[in-house]
Order: structure tokens, then sequence, then C-alpha cells
């Protein structure tokens, strides 16, 4: 019989070939490779939008603009939920800064509810989000949502570059429309990452890696002013909304009334959280350790076969129970030292 050509022959799986503890190892060696490393878990995120007439491409239906509505008003949600101690910020840039939203409640659709039009300047953008965040003292960065091939800039990008570097200020760009050599060379310089979905999930996919703090590679360290208020549960006026609220949370340092947690204080600054705020946060200080593979037993949890164990309580789990509980919990269910 003649050799068959490559497409008629049989179809295989060829990434599931190989034994099932490689894999399991390759797994395990991800998870240490993140956990392992120093996090910055009070992070300033800054998100620029590309809001030139670009943003209504149509190269991922039904436009570019519906879609990164929908990514970021999944992703606001989560990133509060993952990281409480930590503040969001959005900037819209055409050839100029358009608009700045630094609220926890952001309207996305308002936000980026003007019509796409003029060209893209991103050194127009970076310059705006270096002023904004240059005073920060929490761990910093920028993500850039780029729809456009091109930008038209005033100058070269020397200066800013010495800027971001000198503030420490990690620059991501997700390209909605293929690589650029410039973006990708601008991330690369400041140590940030490069992204070019493939398709909407993807796009989502890249977008929740924001949710888990990058690592921290610098040496200088600052103190954060956090203050725990007192709840009060009686009528009072907010001092963030200025509204009357049925109840608050006190300043201890100033005694300003807010209205939700975590918050900077309008008054003197100081970053408001309650302690499930801090706790949560604990998964970013001490992760918990990756499991050891196990070739034997079964999961203590839903009792199907197990391929990890737990070094520190010796008991088992399968893959699923696994993910949930280095992905959800960050703490063994059955270790007395939950972060071990």
């Amino acid at each position: 019989m003649a050799k068959q050509f490559s497409w008629e022959q049989e179809y295989k799986r060829t990434w599931e070939e190989g034994p099932q503890s490689k894999i399991n190892e390759a797994i395990m060696e991800a998870d240490a490779s993140y956990s392992n490393n120093r996090k910055g878990i009070i992070r300033h995120l800054h998100i620029v939008v590309d809001v030139s007439e670009a943003i209504d491409k149509i190269d991922f239906l039904p436009s570019f603009r519906a879609n990164i509505v929908k990514a970021l008003e999944e992703f606001v949600p989560s990133f509060y939920t993952e990281n409480p101690l930590s503040v969001l910020s959005f900037l819209s840039v055409r050839d100029v800064c358009v608009k700045y939203v630094s609220s926890v409640d952001i309207d996305i659709h308002s936000f980026l509810g003007q019509t796409g039009c003029k060209w893209f300047s991103l050194l127009n953008g970076l310059e705006g989000s270096v002023e904004i965040m240059k005073n920060s003292t929490y761990v910093k960065e920028i993500l850039v949502i780029v729809a456009s091939t091109s930008t038209r800039d005033p100058h070269g990008y020397t200066e800013v570059l010495s800027k971001m570097k000198a503030y420490s200020i990690k620059v991501h760009f997700i390209s909605l429309c293929g690589e650029v050599a410039l973006y990708k060379s601008i991330s690369k310089a400041t140590e940030g990452g490069f992204y070019v979905p493939i398709d909407m999930n993807h796009f989502s996919a890249i977008m929740a890696r924001f949710h888990h703090p990058s690592d921290y590679n610098g040496t200088k360290l600052s103190l954060a002013k956090i203050g725990f208020p007192l709840i009060l549960e009686e009528p009072s006026v907010c001092a963030c909304h200025l509204e009357m609220k049925m109840f608050g949370y006190e300043c201890p340092v100033c005694n300003t009334i807010v209205c939700s947690l975590p918050i900077h204080c309008p008054i003197c600054s100081t970053q408001l959280v309650s302690t499930l705020s801090l706790s949560k946060s604990l998964r970013f200080l001490y992760p918990l350790k990756p499991f050891v593979c196990a070739s034997n037993g079964m999961c203590s949890i839903c009792g199907i076969e197990c391929e990890w164990m737990c070094e520190g309580c010796r008991n088992t789990f399968c893959r699923e129970c696994n993910s949930f509980i280095h992905g959800t919990l960050s703490f063994c269910v059955y270790c007395d030292d939950p972060y071990n």
C-alpha cells in the first residue's frame, strides 16, 4: 500500500502523548514558578484604552469597542475581588488624553461611549499616565489596550521611557490589531507583557491574568498607610459621594465618614480596608505550596482517583480539587497551618 499523505492519515492527539506524570510535573513547575516569586499585593493598575477611529473596526464582531466594553465589565469586579487593597484607574486616549476615571463603580459604557475619531497617540497616553501614577507608592502597572496599527507622536520615547524606569512602572500591551514592533519594544524595555489575542475568548483570558499581581523585582520598599475604620450604624453623610447613607465607616485618622470599603479617605488619603480585605491578600504574601505528585490513593474530598498530595497533612487530592484549592481557596483544608 502506498504511503498516505498527512491529511489522509488517522487523526492523532499528539499533545496528549507521554506519561501523565510528566504532565503533572509541568503543571506543578508552572505553579511553583508563579508562587515562589515576590509579589506586589498593593497595586495601581492603570488601563489605557485606544478610542481613536480604530476602536470601531469590525475585525472582531460586532466591533472592537463592544468586545472591549464586555471584557472590562467582567474584569473590574473580579479585579477588586482578587485585589481588595489595590487601585484601578482608566484613561481613554486618541490624539490627546480624553477622559480619566478612577472610581470603583465606573460605568464602562459611559467611559467608552464616545464615537472613535482621529488618530492614536501612544506617547500622549504614556505621558499622561506617568503624571497620574508618579507619586503613587503602590506597585505601578500600565495596561494599554490598543486597536491601532500606528501612532502619531510629537517626539520620541526616550524621555518617557526614562521616567517609567525611574518610577518603576511596567507597561503591558494588548494589541488587538496584531504585533507592532513599537508596542512590543516598549513592553520589553519596562519588563511588561505583550499580548495579541486571536479571538475575544482569548482576550478575556489575557485580561484574567491581570487579576494576579506580577513579579516585583524592585529593591525599594515603601510603607503603606492603612486604617481599619469603625462601623457606624446610623444615618450620616459620606464624604465620597456627599449623600445621606444609613450606615458608614469612620476613618480612624480624621473621623471622616465613607460608605464603602476599600477606599482612600477623601480627607487624609489613608487606605481604609477591612480585616477581611487584608486577609484575602495573604494568598499572594504566603502562597500555598504546590502539591506533589501521587500515584495511588483516593481524593480526600471527592473520593475519586488522586494525582496530588499535600506534604503538610499527607492528604491526597484529584486534579479538580487541587485546582480548586490552589486557584480559589489558596489554603489546604486539612492542614493545621492553612498556609503550610
